[in-house]
């Protein structure tokens, strides 16, 4: 604004603030940085166009009119004026079109010299001043570096229409009384004053009242006062203050008495005279509630406690106060509410016993006495007495109480009648075995529960070792012995008697016969004596019965068994002896057996035998003797060397086997020698044949591999075992044994086997299949990519086909390694990229024979470089980049913007860490530059 008004010029200048730098020094061109962001080329991250342009200063504003010619730069008004409130604009003009910089100080409150003090687009005063009214001296003054600063002064003035800072308020006086009304307000130029009477809008001014106070004398009316102000820039009307002129109060109808039931709501009402009455309502002499101050009490939900409650008020003015007499009187109507409950009683049978209640109701209620809901006849008082008491009258009390607005239940009163014990089944006597349990038990009854001791043969019994329930009804005594054998009562008592019962209960302890000292095993020589015994305890004393064998032996019924002349036949029999009395029996463990030695008898001789040469011969004697007996066999007269035992077997027999053959057994107590067998060997050779053939076998490198084969025929047999048709040196077992198979020995396999009698080749071949494990050949790269691109990682693998791959994102071990879905293939190719790529990645190879892992690589994924613009470094252009670790970048520029062709700018290597790069471009003259950032 110049003088009050808006130039053309101003609208573009809003928008071209920061355009011309200080370059219009040097150059009549000013290089201009815009971002506009251009559709991304391939491999390109982020593209941006710069624009360089030419710019001049655009005469777009009006010249002021009535400029000072003199010789000062500035050429601005020296005057001028603004509204308090309105929205002002003052230009500071200058005959020097280089000027830059610009300051008015001071300035009146809300005004501001528009921008930053610098560029030269700042000529303007603006604002909109507030609170200020008058002339201000301000000092304009302009700079240039280099160049001393000019001032000159301007004389800025602020006019208002009356602005009312301090309102009139109301009063109320006695009548013939005094009264006066301020009001404050400011404005510019002279304010003129106008107090009327009325409300606002009518025209009744008081007459001589023209200043901002008006003094009313004598006044006997109420009535509303206000003021208007007026200059030559507007007017303001005040509020309405209120003049109320009272008189003394007086009550002519006074509040009423009430009733109401709980609840509800009760209204107290008074009629008074007097002016600017006020009102405080009481109860009992005490104020009732801060609010309630109206010609009418409501009491909202009227609790019963405000039944008879006294209700007066106060009415009060300049004047003086006047209160209602006599007390309205609030009478509150509610249904029974239980004060006091009946309580718990505990009587003894044949007492007396008395529940009371107390309650507060209006009108006065009725009583009815119920037992367990159920009402008890004429039991209609307050009180419920019950004389002679029995265990009938035992239960729950409650008391219904009634009036006219409804019924209320009291809580439940238990009478427990206390009951003296008495013993309905006393204790029985028992006999128990020693080790076994024995429980005496009482049926008792009484109230309350009764408590127990047991006494045993007059001792009171305690708890501990083998015994428990000393003070329960169930005396328990686990593992029984013979010190627990007595006479057994129990004293039952509670808080009203005692009772003992009778007669007293008797426990017999039998002990089952036990074997301290068991029959122990004999030795003897057969026709010799030996005596077995046994020693043992019980209660009663306990009976005996040997036993040989599992048969009772007739009439050994002592602690001892005595044998004569032991036949041999009595060798290794078994005897125990079964202990008894009336607690139960025990048998001897283990038997104790008998060994009766005796010198060697045969029961079966060896027998000739012919079989063809290479058939198996076997010659068997059998023998009995204690001690066993050895053996040793003979052919011809002559020991044959390992032959002992009770039978010689030969597995081939041969011409050279042929003889007479006996054996002789032998042991401590003398030696027998069997008949003579003869041995008669028939030469046939048989030719060999294969009866099981070696088989297929697949197995994993470096694993043992072993073919076998069964073949019959004459012995001796002969082995040569072969691969590919080819004989394997030194391989002449009838099992072949590969240590460590590798992929050589794989092939087909077969073993030729032969005697004198001819030659068999096992047929099929048996192939042996080696599975080679997997193994990785070329192992995937780590990357490092751009959110958006592709990620590509590829494995070679050898090993026995075929081959499956599977793609695993994540570290080994932990919670976020997994397979990858479909990724099964020798490359895994990731699209469109995101951060939730990143990470670490391998493939597992696998095949029949285990698997394999790769190497773990990372894949690094960085956000899309950010180039911007920063400004002008001196002639340069500066511009920034936000860069990734692990990324190398090319800037590179153009200057067509149709056919653009890319020049490198400047290469920048793989950063070790994330960071935010700056780096000036030295435009030539250039219209238009445009700059892109790839990654190579």
């Amino acid at each position: 604004m110049e003088g009050g008004q808006i130039l053309p010029g101003m609208k573009l200048l809003r928008f071209y603030p920061l355009l011309l730098t200080a370059l219009l020094q040097v150059m009549p061109l000013a290089r201009v940085v815009l971002t506009d962001p251009l559709p991304a080329a391939p491999g390109a991250s982020i593209l941006f166009k710069w624009a360089v342009g030419a710019f001049a200063l655009m005469g777009g504003l009006h010249a002021v009119a009535g400029a000072s010619a003199n010789q000062n730069l500035i050429n601005s008004p020296t005057n001028a004026t603004g509204t308090n409130g309105v929205g002002f604009r003052y230009r500071i003009t200058s005959v020097e079109p280089r000027t830059q910089n610009y300051n008015a100080t001071p300035l009146p409150p809300g005004l501001f010299i528009n921008g930053a003090a610098g560029v030269i687009s700042n000529s303007y005063i603006l604002g909109t001043p507030t609170n200020f009214v008058g002339t201000m001296n301000v000092t304009l003054s302009i700079s240039y570096p280099g160049w001393p600063t000019e001032s000159t002064n301007l004389a800025l003035t602020i006019v208002s229409r009356p602005i009312i800072t301090n309102q009139p308020q109301s009063r109320a006086i006695l009548s013939g009384g005094s009264n006066t009304f301020t009001i404050g307000a400011y404005g510019s130029p002279t304010m003129i004053y106008q107090w009327y009477s009325g409300q606002s809008g009518t025209t009744n001014p008081v007459p001589n009242a023209t200043n901002s106070t008006l003094i009313l004398t004598n006044v006997t009316q109420s009535s509303n006062y206000f003021a208007v102000i007026t200059n030559l820039y507007g007017r303001s009307t005040s509020s309405l203050a209120s003049l109320t002129v009272a008189t003394t109060p007086v009550i002519t109808t006074p509040p009423a008495n009430t009733t109401t039931n709980t609840g509800s709501n009760a209204t107290f009402a008074v009629t008074a005279t007097g002016g600017s009455l006020s009102y405080q309502w009481r109860t009992n002499g005490v104020n009732f509630l801060a609010s309630a101050t109206n010609a009418t009490l409501v009491v909202s939900n009227v609790p019963s406690a405000y039944n008879g409650y006294n209700f007066d008020v106060v009415v009060t003015n300049l004047a003086g106060r006047a209160t209602s007499s006599p007390p309205a009187v609030l009478t509150v109507l509610f249904r029974p509410v239980i004060l006091t409950n009946p309580v718990n009683l505990i009587r003894t049978v044949g007492t007396t016993g008395t529940f009371s209640i107390a309650v507060s109701a209006n009108p006065a209620p009725g009583y009815q006495w119920r037992k367990s809901t159920v009402a008890l006849p004429g039991q209609t008082n307050s009180t419920l007495t019950l004389e002679n008491i029995q265990t009938a009258d035992g239960g729950s009390y409650d008391v219904v109480v009634t009036n006219s607005l409804g019924s209320t239940n009291s809580s439940a009163a238990t009478l427990t009648v206390l009951i003296p014990p008495s013993i309905t089944n006393s204790p029985a006597s028992r006999t128990n075995l020693v080790g076994t349990t024995a429980t005496l038990t009482v049926g008792a009854s009484g109230f309350p529960a009764p408590s127990y001791i047991w006494r045993r043969n007059g001792t009171n019994v305690s708890n501990g070792g083998n015994i428990s329930g000393a003070t329960t009804a169930t005396l328990t005594m686990t593992g029984v012995q013979l010190t627990n054998a007595a006479s057994y009562i129990v004293i039952v008592s509670n808080s009203v008697g005692v009772a003992t019962s009778a007669p007293p209960a008797v426990l017999t302890v039998h002990a089952a016969p036990a074997i301290t000292v068991t029959p122990t095993n004999r030795t003897i020589i057969a026709g010799s004596n030996t005596t077995f015994t046994v020693t043992a305890t019980g209660t009663p004393a306990p009976g005996y019965q040997w036993r040989s064998n599992g048969v009772d032996i007739v009439g050994e019924t002592t602690s001892s068994l005595a044998l004569t002349n032991v036949p041999a036949a009595f060798n290794g029999s078994s005897f125990v002896v079964v202990v008894t009395n009336a607690a139960g029996s025990v048998t001897s463990a283990p038997p104790a057996v008998l060994t009766v030695l005796f010198a060697p008898n045969l029961t079966a001789q060896p027998t000739n035998l012919t079989v063809n040469a290479g058939s198996p011969a076997a010659f068997a004697v059998t023998a009995e003797g204690n001690p066993a007996p050895a053996y040793q066999w003979r052919r011809d007269g002559t020991n044959l060397a390992g032959a002992t035992g009770a039978t010689f077997n030969l597995a081939s027999a041969q011409a050279t086997n042929a003889g007479s053959y006996d054996v002789v057994v032998t042991n401590s107590q003398g030696s027998v020698t069997s008949v003579v067998a003869t041995l008669t060997v028939n030469v046939t050779i048989v030719a060999p044949g294969i009866t099981s053939p070696p088989t297929n076998l697949t197995v994993v490198a470096g694993n043992a591999a072993a073919f076998s084969v069964t073949a019959s025929g004459t012995p001796p047999l002969a082995y040569q075992w072969r691969k590919d048709g080819a004989d394997l040196n030194n391989e002449t077992n009838v099992t072949l044994v590969i240590n460590a198979a590798s992929t050589n020995d794989a092939g087909s396999y077969e073993v030729v086997v032969a005697n004198s009698g001819g030659s068999v080749t096992s047929a099929p071949p048996a192939v042996l299949t080696v599975l080679v494990r997997p193994s990785i050949t070329s192992q995937p790269l780590a990357l490092a990519r751009f959110v958006g691109q592709n990620a590509t990682f590829s494995v070679d693998a050898a090993g026995s086909g075929p081959l499956h791959f599977q793609w695993r994102h994540g570290t080994p071990g932990a919670t976020n390694n997994g397979d990858i879905a479909g990724a099964t293939n020798t490359s895994l190719v990731l699209t469109n990229l995101t951060t939730n790529h990143a990470g670490n990645y391998r493939v597992v190879v696998t095949n029949a024979a285990g698997s394999t892992g790769s190497v773990q690589v990372t894949l690094t994924v960085a956000p899309l470089p950010l180039l911007q613009t920063l400004g002008l470094q001196g002639k340069n252009a500066l511009m920034g980049l936000n860069v990734s670790p692990a990324l190398p970048y090319n800037i590179e520029y153009a200057t067509d913007a149709t056919n653009r062709v890319w020049l490198p700018l400047t290469n920048l290597p793989v950063q070790s860490v994330a960071t935010n790069l700056t780096f000036p471009d030295a435009i030539t003259n250039d219209t238009r530059r445009f700059y892109r950032v790839i990654s190579p």
